[in-house]
């Protein structure tokens, strides 16, 4: 009688439950969006995924008919079927683990990750495989964002209720990836239509944020988020360093509407704008200061489903970011802004090529309009004024690659990405050839290789390693050539039962035409002042190895991941041919982190990190010549800060559950045994008495609080 049941249920269209209610399910009709989704255009294509780590929690597909189901355990951690090199990650995991200062952001936890470098407390940019967090490519819904922080680094500007999944790219990317050197951070928005309204509201210690999704119609769903933070009312004392006192807000907030107007097509237009604003009093050289900042990013997709499997997809987009530092002191002062506007298109064909590969080629545009230091400066020695704008810069890419399985056990991916970019006068073309191959050596392991070519024609100048927003980007020209990077990997996945994973990954990479700010912010006073003659290219290589421990199944889950690695620059403004290590270099980085399911309420949360002391340049002498303030500098980076090392534990609570109604509460305690980790090393100016001083975190032993409200 029940298999009879069964078949009259597929005739009618209709699918029972075919997991247990505590699963995560949804069923799509014949009329929603089709199983297979379109591919998203610009975004690199990967092997599709096979049995090598399949485990108890892993989703699994299965075509009933008129309908798909879908069941999976919610809040795992890391995709194990992934492609190499990358991690996709389940955004609804951050809510078991634990918080710094009550918020969960997905680019902290992503340095958690091996072959990611933390740097310090007051970054949240990932350095990728040695390479500068200006290398990455950092996207929401696939269109770029700059300078992606909030709060000197302390958080991203991702909410994380607005998006569903994370995706980090650190390695073999295919022809399609975009012209950077390093790794891709996308967060991507949920691009399933709700079947009720529904959203989310969850309230911290310094912030709060709020979520709320409305299906228009059956084939239309709007998206809106929004966060706003309190950080001084609770934390105000802690907000000191140095006779400093500090005063920080921000704002953000997130639009997304998702349509589907046939069975094949999907169209998603997306919209974020993050503001900030800090002030600094204190009794020093530049007092009164305050500094403002902000992000804009709009953007429009279009995906289509073709015959036989193939997808077409476009976007347009344009991405905004601005920053205005004022600071001064009696007489003297400065207004100093940073821009940086970007309008783009892309578009991606994808088509099957036999029963075994697939073929894809795509092209982008780029326009950027940039001005690095629109500058105002009085007092030291005369008014000067600058405004810094500079021409537009053009980017045209075309690329094609042929992905899929080459024998029974072997797949492999070989691409050519060819770009055109014009900056003023200066006309450049570049290829870019980017090759990979695969071996099943068993069934639960995969070795592959993968060598690739990459040019990256926006440069980002630092004017120190403290992070500061205003460091400002350039546009490559004859002066400053784009960079790029010749880059190896190899890399060995294992699965085990009962969940269990192992990775092991080698990379290699050259690194030409490196871009370093040789002066320091006080500079900019002087009328002599000169960017040009600030800005220096070198070279650059890193290497290392990383692997990661995981189990993403039963009550304990987590990973232990480790990274041994090298980045060394050199430049000739520093003297001589000698390498030396970068600013944002961890010789060794280890995190541990853990989840234990307690009970179906309670789920206990851990993390452990230890990370090498970053190098820094120790100065030798600082005087007052006439009205100008000089440093001598010792060799560059030679001196490291002492070894950073940090443990987080956290509790989530489960307070109630009734259908879609969920009440949640989470307490963490960020380092709970109080390290006093050194941040950076810095001069202190007090009148005429200069001081050489460490400075340490602000986050020492911070407990928080924070409420989620689920519908």
């Amino acid at each position: 009688m029940k298999p009879l049941f069964l078949c009259l249920l597929l005739l009618c269209g209709k699918a029972p439950p075919l997991f247990p209610k505590s699963a995560a399910l949804f069923a799509e009709s014949a009329a929603s969006f089709p199983e297979k989704p379109c591919i998203a255009p610009d975004t690199a294509l990967h092997p599709a995924p096979d049995s090598l780590s399949a485990g108890p929690d892993t989703v699994r597909y299965r075509r009933l008919g008129a309908a798909v189901v879908s069941g999976g355990r919610a809040g795992r951690f890391l995709d194990r079927r992934a492609a190499p090199g990358v991690v996709d990650w389940d955004l609804s995991s951050l809510r078991s683990l634990p918080r710094l200062l009550g918020a969960a952001d997905p680019v902290r936890y992503a340095q958690l990750l091996p072959g990611v470098q933390t740097n310090n407390d007051f970054s949240s940019g990932l350095f990728i495989h040695g390479c500068d967090n200006a290398h990455n490519y950092t996207a929401l819904d696939g269109a770029p964002v700059f300078n992606a922080a909030h709060l000197l680094g302390l958080f991203s500007v991702f909410n994380p209720l607005h998006f569903a999944r994370m995706r980090l790219e650190k390695s073999a990317h295919t022809a399609a990836f975009p012209n950077r050197l390093g790794g891709r951070v996308e967060l991507s928005a949920p691009d399933s239509l709700p079947p009720r309204p529904g959203g989310g509201l969850e309230a911290g210690l310094i912030g709060s944020q709020a979520t709320l999704s409305l299906p228009l119609g059956k084939a239309a769903a709007l998206r809106l988020s929004g966060r706003g933070s309190y950080l001084n009312l609770l934390y105000g004392p802690l907000l000191r360093f140095d006779d400093s006192r500090l005063r920080y807000a921000f704002q953000d907030a997130n639009a997304s509407l998702l349509l589907r107007p046939s069975r094949r097509d999907r169209v998603q237009l997306s919209a974020y704008w993050g503001g900030d604003q800090l002030r600094i009093d204190e009794e020093a050289l530049f007092s009164g200061g305050s500094l403002r900042w902000q992000n804009l990013v709009l953007s429009a997709r279009w995906e289509r489903r073709l015959g036989r499997g193939g997808a077409l997809g476009q976007q347009v987009y344009h991405s905004a970011y601005s920053a205005r530092l004022r600071a001064g002191s009696g007489e003297a002062g400065l207004s100093l802004r940073t821009r940086l506007r970007e309008t783009g298109w892309r578009g991606s064909l994808f088509l099957p090529w036999g029963s075994a590969a697939r073929w894809e080629t795509g092209a982008s545009w780029q326009m950027r309009r940039v001005v690095p230091d629109e500058l105002e400066a009085w007092g030291f020695n005369r008014a000067l004024a600058s405004d810094g704008r500079l021409p537009a810069a053009h980017e045209v890419s075309l690329y094609s690659q042929l992905q899929g399985r080459i024998a029974p056990r072997w797949e492999g991916h070989v691409g050519l990405r060819a770009t055109a970019y014009r900056s003023g006068p200066m006309l450049r073309f570049a290829l870019d050839p980017r090759a990979g191959v695969g071996w099943k050596c068993s069934p639960q392991a995969r070795i592959d290789l993968h060598y690739g070519v990459y040019h990256q024609y926006l440069h980002q100048a630092r004017y120190g390693t403290m992070g500061l927003p205003i460091d400002f980007f350039y546009p490559a020209d004859a002066a400053l050539p784009p960079e790029y990077a010749h880059a190896f990997s190899l890399a060995l996945r294992r699965g085990f039962r009962r969940g269990w994973s192992f990775r092991l990954e080698g990379y290699y990479k050259l690194l030409f035409h490196q871009v370093e700010f040789t002066g320091n912010l006080l500079d900019l006073f002087y009328s002599g002042y000169s960017r040009a003659a600030s800005l220096s290219a070198g070279r650059g290589k890193s290497y290392g190895l990383e692997f990661l421990v995981e189990k993403t199944s039963g009550r304990l889950q987590g990973w232990v991941g480790y990274t041994l690695g090298w980045s060394l620059r050199k430049f000739p403004a520093y003297g001589g041919e000698r390498y030396f290590p970068s600013s944002h270099e961890r010789r060794h980085d280890l995190t541990v982190l853990a989840t234990y399911r307690l009970s179906r309420r309670l789920t206990l949360g851990a993390n452990f990190v230890f990370a090498s002391g970053t190098p820094y340049t120790r100065p030798e002498s600082v005087y007052i010549y006439g009205q100008n303030i000089v440093s001598e500098y010792g060799e560059p980076n030679a001196c490291r800060l002492p070894d950073y090392h940090r443990l987080d534990l956290s509790a989530d609570v489960l307070l109630s559950r009734r259908g879609a109604l969920e009440h949640r509460l989470n307490v963490s305690v960020y380092n709970v045994y109080a390290a006093r980790n050194v941040l950076y090393a810095y001069i202190s100016v007090r009148q005429d008495e200069f001081r050489f001083k460490y400075m340490n975190s602000l986050c020492r032993l911070l407990p928080s609080v924070s409420y989620l409200l689920k519908f």
